[in-house]
Order: structure tokens, then C-alpha cells, then sequence
């Protein structure tokens, strides 16, 4: 019987190895009486789930796949980009480079250019100001120019003002030469000097006779000069003494001035010294009075000290009766009352 159930079981397809499968494969579904559940259906079911699940796997094994593939594709056409870019990359720093260099050229000629132009400016402006001060040495050079035409007429002015003044001056030279001449622009000079030769000669001989003038006039000066010493000494004199008296005069008020206040201050002091005797005789007086009231009062002060005197004696004599008594009473109280009867007679 356990033979036929075994092969029962088995077609059934309830075996160990089958529950055991079953187990491997629905070991997280929980089952209320696994007896009742047929593990063929079972595996059949989660076999067609299996294969689903491996279908898709499959398909997404492909799908992943063909992703691989197009990544790789890409991959390399990623690859073939970067090596075409590492060359353009390549061309460009060389572009780099060479642009570089260029721009580093370009500066140093844009500096060398602004050196330059700076260079042009600052010659520019030295032309500038080499312009400016010659337009002004020109303004200058034609002030002088102006100026020098002006000096030019000026003193073609006076060239003319001289002609005349010399023609003028001839004329009155020929006039003063007592020369008879008609036309003075043609004056001969031997006659000028001919007569000039007079007029010097005149001259000399006035000299002479002026030279013997001067020395008679140097003589009266020197007389008058010494009669005007005299004069001044005299007035000096006369001013010293006209000072003089007026200092003596001045002197002499000055002293009868004082001669009238010392006679009013005699005055006053003789009529203080009348008053000082009066005031001496009436305190003679007062003083004798005084000296006789002096005299009584210390005859009574004399009086006064006799009677003070006897006073203190009598004083002093009723003090030593009032000690004599004291001690009496101070010896009778000390002795004992036995011994002492104020009726019975020591």
C-alpha cells in the first residue's frame, strides 16, 4: 500500500523533491494547508511567471545592450569628436600662439606709437611755444620797428629844428658881428671869424678891465666884510648885554619877591610868636595852679597813707586777737568735757 501510494504521490507530482523545489521556490508564500495546493499547478504558474520574468530580462537585457551598443557608438564617435577637437584644439593654440604674438607686437608698436606721439606732442608743443614767443618777439621787433620810425621822424624833426635853429643862430651871430649880410644860408666863415677875432680881442681887453673891477669890488668886500664882522660883534655885544640886564632885572624881581614873603612870613611868625607867649603865660599860670593843687593833693595822699597805715595796724592787730581767739576755742574743744567746767575758773 505505501508502494502504490508513493506512486500515486509521484504521479500526482507530490514528491519530496518536487515540495522540496516547491519550497526553494515559495518559501515566502505562506500557505494555509500546503496538502490541499497542487505543486505541479504551483511550479507551472511560477514557472510561466519565471519565463515572463526572463522574457523581460531578456528584452531589457537586450534593450540594454543595444543602449550599450549606441553608448559605445557614441563612445566612439565621442572619441573621434575629442581627437577632433584635440587637433582643432592643436590649430587653435597654435592660432593662440601666433595671435598672441601678434597682439604682443601689435602693443609693443600701439607703445612704441603712443612714444612716439608723445614725442610729437611734446615737440608740438615746444614748436607751439617756440611759435608763441616768436610772434611775440615779432610784436616785439615791430613795437621797436614802430617805435624806431617814430625815433626816425623825431629826429629828422630835429635835424630840421637843428638846419634852422643853425641858420637862425647864424643869422643872429651875423646880426651881433654887425655883419651886413643878405643871405645867411651863404655867409662866408672868414668874415664869422674875422669878426669873432674883434669881438674876442674886445673881449679880453673887457676881461682885463673887468679883472681890475673884481679886484677893487674883492677889496671893498673884504672892507665891508670886516665893518660887517665889527657890526655883528657889536650887536652880539649889545644882545649880551640887553640878556644880561634882562637876567639882572629878572633876579632883582625875583629877590623882592622873596623879600616880601620872608617879610610876610616874619610877620606871621612874630604874631605865632605873641600867641605862643600868651599860651606860655597862661600855662605858667595854669602850671602854678596846678602846682598848688598838686601840693594839697599830696599832702591829703600823705594824710590818706597815715590813716591806711593805722588802718592795716588796727587790722592787723584784730587779726592776731581773732587767732589768739581761735586757738583759745581750738584748745578748749580738744580737752575732754571731765576735765573742762565753764563755771570752774583754770
Amino acid at each position: 500500500m505505501e508502494e502504490a501510494q508513493a506512486a500515486g504521490s509521484v504521479a500526482s507530482g507530490n514528491t519530496e523533491e518536487d515540495w522540496h523545489v516547491y519550497e526553494v521556490l515559495c518559501k515566502d508564500i505562506r500557505m494555509d494547508d500546503p496538502g490541499d495546493v497542487d505543486v505541479t499547478t504551483s511550479l507551472r504558474s511560477e514557472i510561466a511567471a519565471l519565463q515572463y520574468k526572463r522574457d523581460r530580462l531578456q528584452t531589457d537585457l537586450e534593450e540594454m545592450r543595444s543602449q550599450v551598443r549606441s553608448r559605445d557608438q557614441r563612445c566612439l564617435e565621442l572619441q573621434a569628436e575629442a581627437e577632433q577637437l584635440r587637433e582643432q584644439s592643436a590649430r587653435q593654440g597654435a592660432i593662440v600662439a601666433s595671435l598672441k604674438k601678434r597682439v604682443h607686437e601689435l602693443e609693443e608698436r600701439e607703445r612704441a606709437w603712443h612714444a612716439e606721439r608723445g614725442r610729437q606732442e611734446m615737440q608740438m608743443q615746444t614748436a607751439i611755444r617756440e611759435v608763441r614767443y616768436n610772434e611775440e618777439k615779432v610784436k616785439e621787433l615791430e613795437a621797436r620797428v614802430r617805435n624806431l620810425e617814430m625815433d626816425l621822424s623825431g629826429e629828422e624833426q630835429k635835424k630840421e629844428s637843428a638846419r634852422l635853429q643853425l641858420q637862425d643862430f647864424v643869422r643872429r651871430l651875423s646880426i651881433a658881428l654887425g655883419a651886413d649880410i643878405s643871405d645867411y644860408s651863404h655867409v662866408s666863415p672868414e668874415t664869422l671869424v674875422h669878426k669873432a677875432t674883434e669881438l674876442v680881442q674886445e673881449t679880453s681887453r673887457l676881461k682885463s678891465k673887468s679883472h681890475n673891477l673884481d679886484d677893487t669890488l674883492r677889496t671893498l668886500e673884504m672892507d665891508l666884510r670886516t665893518c660887517r664882522e665889527n657890526l655883528e660883534r657889536t650887536i652880539a655885544d649889545r644882545e649880551s648885554l640887553q640878556r644880561q640886564t634882562a637876567s639882572q632885572i629878572l633876579e632883582i624881581d625875583r629877590l623882592r619877591q622873596e623879600k616880601e614873603s620872608l617879610e610876610m612870613q616874619q610877620r606871621v611868625i612874630e604874631r605865632e610868636l605873641n600867641e605862643l607867649k600868651e599860651k606860655l603865660s597862661l600855662t605858667n599860670r595854669t602850671l602854678g595852679n596846678a602846682t598848688g593843687s598838686i601840693s594839697q593833693q599830696e599832702s591829703m595822699i600823705c594824710q590818706l597813707r597815715d590813716e591806711l597805715k593805722a588802718k592795716d595796724e588796727r587790722i592787723q592787730r584784730l587779726q592776731a586777737d581773732n587767732k589768739h581767739t581761735l586757738e583759745s576755742l581750738a584748745i578748749i574743744l580738744s580737752t575732754p568735757s571731765s576735765k573742762w567746767n565753764p563755771f570752774v575758773k583754770n
